[in-house]
């Protein structure tokens, strides 16, 4: 996971407003604006949430990256897929290739 995007959701103010769009919640979005202590530069961190079909969607967007994870379960409720895929925004970094992460119940 990029390192600067991690970061910056660290530094995610405890006020964050959050918009619930559609008629059945399906979606939900945060944006946050942090100031990079480092840089001392002003920046946008973005959260999206949603359902896209029976998997759960996240992304966030900070910077140059993007990250977006789905989470799916199996039919029996035993086992948990998380896909996460960084994606490149303009200018930004080279992402990394995508993983899968599985967790089994016992």
């Amino acid at each position: 996971m990029d390192g600067a995007l991690v970061s910056a959701a660290r530094r995610v103010s405890a006020l964050a407003c959050l918009v619930v769009a559609g008629a059945c919640a399906n979606e939900t979005s945060t944006r946050t604006d942090t100031v990079d202590p480092q840089a001392g530069a002003r920046e946008y961190v973005e959260a999206r949430a949603k359902w896209d079909g029976a998997n759960i969607v996240t992304e966030w967007s900070a910077a140059n990256m993007k990250l977006t994870r789905t989470y799916a379960s199996s039919a029996d409720g035993k086992v948990l897929t998380v896909r996460v895929a960084p994606e490149e925004k303009k200018g930004g970094p080279p992402p990394r290739p995508p993983m899968t992460l599985v967790y089994d119940r016992e």
